[in-house]
């Protein structure tokens, strides 16, 4: 049977006291990791679901939603050129020009 000195006991169990801490260390992080991403994903759904009860509001059809979009995509992007043109077609979409010549 193999036995140790004290010395070699004694590091041999500091080590494994190390790893020990780590480990719970480590745990303690990623539990809260986890309740991070738990009230995220509670927080974008609730968002979501306001998002859809707002759009359904609106009552919008696919090519209104689209040209939206494409206003939007022009305006994060920096295109702002193009932003009357889209601004036109969505006015379009939306049958405004008809509404004011009536």
């Amino acid at each position: 049977m193999n036995r140790l000195g004290g010395a070699a006991r004694a590091q041999i169990t500091a080590a494994f006291g190390q790893a020990e801490t780590a480990v719970k260390s480590t745990a303690t992080v990623m539990d809260k990791a986890a309740e991070s991403m738990r009230q995220t994903g509670a927080a974008m759904q609730t968002a979501g679901a306001a998002g859809v009860g707002a759009l359904t509001k609106f009552a919008i059809n696919a090519g209104e939603a689209r040209e939206a979009i494409v206003l939007l995509h022009e305006a994060i992007t920096g295109r702002f050129s193009r932003i009357p043109g889209s601004l036109l077609v969505l006015a379009e979409r939306f049958n405004v020009f008809c509404a004011s010549i009536a």
